[in-house]
């Protein structure tokens, strides 16, 4: 629950009441409640139609501004102090991730292939516990924005969306936000305990494709020359681990690739691609 302590102060400068500790305490059974339904229930990017439903019947509930379908199945709510001042934004995301789910619990997922393996349950979950105990006591200055994310593991292919959609849309925007603050858990971090800093926290999971294109070496029949086979070399080997100096001194990144060369004739190029045309 001291996540969501660190949130409420974070928001504001209001007192800390017993008052205000004691609804935290309380509504611990609720967040791990809901929790449980979201995790039991996930959805792929762009693909969020129940879980934008039950957040934004939640925060509506709590009288607050609610504007649905950003970026396709984003919520964001607004929540007015009953004081001018700052906007501060909570963002927690949406999305779960093609992983079919191996435990053996009562909110075990139920849709085949699909889990919320990375907390993104549990980032909805204090989120909406926070907008709920922000509603009962806003007497504090500024705004809070409610973010809620989809598509944060990445857009179907073909399709946008994700915070670069959410932002084009203009969520940062009406009011326009001062600070944000993006929630994650970590299994890396003591339990109990809240960490933040400026800018980026955690390292984003992105992929690029490289192709290199070479003359073939007609003296050794449909073979890559010596010059270029040096050249895949090199580029499949660059690859390096983060120095110390390049990554913060709580984490250390690394970096892994795989790469695969290939050469075809004509013909048995035609041959491979067929069969694998008709298993795509």
């Amino acid at each position: 629950m001291k996540r969501i302590i660190i949130l409420l102060l974070t928001v504001s400068n209001f007192s800390f009441s017993q008052n205000l500790n004691e609804q935290i305490i309380a509504i611990e059974d609720k967040l791990i409640s809901w929790r449980h339904d979201i995790h039991k229930h996930p959805e792929l990017s762009n693909r969020e139609f129940r879980t934008s439903k039950v957040i934004a019947n939640h925060l509506k509930s709590l009288n607050i501004k609610v504007t649905e379908n950003v970026a396709k199945t984003g919520v964001v709510g607004i929540l007015n102090g009953n004081k001018p001042g700052k906007v501060v934004a909570l963002r927690a995301d949406m999305d779960a991730l093609p992983i079919h789910e191996r435990n053996d619990l009562e909110y075990k997922s139920i849709n085949d292939g699909v889990m919320h393996a990375c907390g993104h349950d549990t980032h909805m979950a204090i989120l909406m516990a926070t907008a709920e105990i922000l509603s009962k006591n806003r007497d504090f200055p500024g705004t809070v924005k409610f973010i809620f994310q989809p598509a944060e593991e990445g857009p179907p292919a073909g399709e946008e969306g994700g915070a670069r959609l959410m932002i084009k849309e203009g969520v940062l925007e009406n009011p326009d936000v001062d600070a944000i603050f993006g929630l994650h858990i970590s299994s890396l971090l003591p339990m109990n305990k809240v960490y933040y800093k400026p800018r980026g926290f955690f390292a984003s999971s992105s992929s690029f494709t490289i192709k290199i294109k070479g003359e073939d070496n007609m003296s050794t029949k449909n073979r890559p020359t010596p010059e270029f086979i040096e050249l895949l070399k090199r580029s499949g080997s660059s690859d390096k681990t983060v120095t110390k100096s390049e990554a913060d001194d709580d984490f250390r990144e690394y970096q892994y690739s795989a790469s695969n060369v290939n050469t075809f004739t004509a013909v048995s190029y035609t041959h491979l691609t067929l069969p694998t045309k008709r298993i795509v």
